[in-house]
């Protein structure tokens, strides 16, 4: 999977001037070049004042908002229209330009078994490093943290190590929804891009009138009455106007709203199938295949909801609670088939997924490899009317 990251990097990126740059890197100012091409010598005059006496500065300084763009959010209709042409055009132009420099990859080829820059190109070993970092960065930012270099300090004791065992997962899978320091963006020195969270943008982008409002109202009389006040007219110019909101993001936002919309989508389609495959499931008491197939589909609807605030993080945080060591469920179950084998070995279930079955056959199939897979699939039927995982 590393390998596939780095290669999709060395296609993507390109050589520009002796410096590696992906296209995000390559048209970084891009907006603030169309904005300056649309003002005329009074409005740059504005904007150097917005930006030197502007009392926001600590929400911008946070990354919870951003300077240039709302400038051009509170500019006449002239500016804005003239903005999107001009970032239209430099746009396409940028794309055309950053197309003609040469991938990473096709700087590089085998030399007696070995791979190496070509003669014609001249990477600097600065660069070098500078990329490798980055491909580091972004496999980890994906699946986690596995080296040793990089492992956090708890990983450096036996303990701490027993305890991140199978759950690397988590702190990637929380970074990219939320952002490393939550709510604050921050720029990745790593991987050259703006760190906030695809929940974060998403929430920020769809609540810009709202917290605008507030900020408006800030330290006046009745500031709550006035900012509900605001919010109505807020969002009506919103809808109205939502391509300016929309093209005055930068790129980073927009990958992260399209990401949380893809995981909304992904969710909407399998809780349909869920609701299709019970009903078949209930249907057909013979045929484990729809009892499967729910199971597979309410596991995959867990993982999609798993660093939801509503839901996912009270049901991920029980089962971490009562698992926070990978050999906690053998040892529970151990200790389950020893305390049946003691006082319960002539016992059945009254309920349940085993209902009817003998509670002392049940634990000793579910300490043994292989054949608890065994034991789950021949009772995964009872699974559709006991299909939500905790």
């Amino acid at each position: 999977m590393q390998n596939v990251a780095l290669l999709a990097m060395m296609q993507s990126n390109r050589l520009v001037n002796g410096k590696i740059q992906s296209y995000q890197e390559y048209t970084f100012d891009i907006q603030y070049k169309a904005l300056q091409s649309a003002l005329n010598s009074e409005q740059k005059h504005e904007l150097d004042k917005f930006i030197r006496d502007n009392k926001y500065k600590d929400v911008y300084l946070d990354g919870k908002a951003d300077l240039i763009r709302d400038f051009i959010l509170n500019s006449n209709s002239g500016v804005k229209q003239a903005f999107l042409g001009n970032l239209k055009e430099l746009k396409e132009k940028a794309k055309e330009e950053f197309e003609q420099y040469t991938k990473v990859i096709d700087t590089y080829e085998l030399k007696d078994g070995e791979l190496s820059v070509k003669d014609e190109y001249e990477i600097s070993p600065d660069q070098f490093e500078l990329f490798k970092r980055k491909v580091i960065s972004v496999n980890q930012k994906i699946h986690g943290i596995y080296n040793k270099l990089d492992a956090g300090t708890m990983q450096q004791y036996a303990i701490g190590r027993l305890a991140v065992q199978f759950k690397k997962w988590l702190r990637p899978g929380f970074v990219k929804r939320f952002g490393t320091r939550v709510g604050k963006a921050h720029w990745n020195e790593s991987r050259n891009e703006l760190d906030r969270g695809m929940y974060i943008s998403t929430l920020n982008f769809l609540t810009k009138p709202i917290t605008d409002a507030f900020r408006q109202a800030k330290g006046e009389d009745n500031m709550v009455m006035k900012a509900l006040g605001n919010i109505l007219g807020n969002y009506y110019n919103y809808i109205g106007n939502v391509g300016i909101y929309w093209h005055t993001l930068n790129d980073s936002d927009k990958a992260n709203i399209k990401r949380t919309g893809i995981e909304m989508i992904a969710f909407a389609t399998v809780a349909v199938m869920m609701k299709m495959l019970q009903g078949l499931a209930d249907g057909d008491d013979d045929d484990k295949k729809w009892a499967y197939s729910l199971y597979a589909a309410d596991r995959l609807q867990t993982e999609i909801l798993a660093y939801n605030p509503l839901y996912g993080f009270t049901n991920e945080t029980r089962k971490l609670m009562r698992d926070p060591f990978a050999a906690m469920s053998f040892l529970e179950d151990a200790g389950k088939l020893g305390y049946t084998a003691m006082f319960d070995r002539e016992d059945e279930y009254k309920g349940g997924v085993y209902h009817g079955q003998s509670k002392l056959d049940v634990q000793i199939m579910k300490n043994i490899p292989l054949a608890n897979r065994w034991l789950r699939y021949q009772n995964i039927q009872n699974y559709a009317g006991y299909y939500k995982l905790y």
